[in-house]
């Protein structure tokens, strides 16, 4: 895997990730460091994956499950039952 957070770890091609040039907002909208480097892909891997967010706007199931993980953050789809969420 590709460690370079300016790198996209499927392709190995720039991801334009705002936040690893210091930027306070990434082009895809996140405005925190990823728990996870499939958050850190391209624009062309982005658009092959399953949608980011549902009709409501809230991110997808299948989105969450490409993640592999809970990320603590109560999302709605969260098809880990919230496993990382602190009581």
């Amino acid at each position: 895997m590709n460690d370079n957070p300016s790198r996209c770890p499927s392709c190995g091609n720039d991801n334009e990730c705002g936040l690893a040039t210091g930027r306070p907002v990434c082009w895809c909208g996140a405005k925190a460091a990823p728990t996870t480097r499939e958050a850190c892909l391209c624009r062309a891997c982005l658009a092959a994956k399953p949608p980011i967010f549902d009709a409501d706007g809230a991110l997808s199931r299948e989105f969450l499950l490409a993640r592999g993980s809970c990320c603590g953050n109560k999302c709605r789809n969260c098809p880990y039952g919230w496993e990382a969420v602190s009581p």
